[in-house]
């Protein structure tokens, strides 16, 4: 059975997204001053928490066409 990887894709996006957003929104310090290296912009600010989501849905659906690709790769082999 293999995984789509475009829906794989898109719902680790859309899922780390919501998160990072919640993360900033509920002012959640810690976490967002460990991605603020990595996501310019985020901040526990409401736009801050936009920025952070745009960058966690890029990361996010980075991570999840990863995931399911090398999981069809390494499953047909």
């Amino acid at each position: 059975m293999n995984l789509n990887v475009k829906a794989a894709a898109l719902s680790f996006g859309v899922f780390w997204s919501v998160m990072t957003m919640i993360f900033a929104w509920c002012g959640l310090n810690e976490i967002v001053a460990f991605l603020q290296p990595y996501y310019l912009g985020i901040d526990t600010s409401f736009v801050g928490g936009l920025i952070g989501g745009f960058w966690g849905f890029i990361d996010g659906a980075i991570g999840g066409f990863l995931v399911a690709w090398l999981y069809n790769k390494f499953n047909n082999a």
